[in-house]
């Protein structure tokens, strides 16, 4: 009986840990900066994609929310899932499943609660336009949503 009372001490206590640190980076967060790297070498950013820049909002019920700035003056918005997610000292990991993508990617960040920053490294060979290519970013979240 104690083994499961220890088991599942630790399990909520896992789930405590999660939901603390999603609400430490939850908010509404601007690019100011975004470069991309395909596997041939060839880089860009935002104009490659049409955009002239682009806004996340993370949720604390673990949601991501990406709206485009496209040159058209059209928003198109994408919607993903925060499947994991682990910070300590400002340097953490998320693990987000995109609709758009055939597995998740694992987002490697730091932050100071301000500005957030990011790399991904596609590693995923079924992903065959973005395997072996990364992806990297500086945001910075919207002052009223700062903690």
């Amino acid at each position: 009986m104690l083994r499961y009372v220890l088991f599942f001490s630790l399990l909520a206590a896992s789930k405590v840990t999660l939901a603390d640190d999603i609400d430490y980076i939850a908010g509404r967060y601007t690019y100011v900066s975004y470069a991309f790297t395909l596997p041939d070498g060839y880089s860009g950013g935002f104009r490659e994609f049409g955009s002239s820049g682009a806004t996340i909002e993370i949720g604390a019920d673990k949601s991501m929310v990406m709206t485009m700035h496209m040159l058209d003056g059209t928003r198109p918005v994408s919607r993903a899932e925060i499947l994991e997610i682990d910070i300590k000292n400002g340097k953490g990991y998320m693990l987000v499943r995109w609709p758009e993508m055939a597995s998740p990617v694992r987002q490697e960040f730091e932050t100071d609660g301000r500005t957030l920053s990011y790399v991904i490294r596609f590693r995923d060979p079924q992903d065959v336009i973005r395997y072996g290519g990364s992806d990297q970013g500086v945001l910075v979240r919207e002052a009223a949503t700062e903690k």
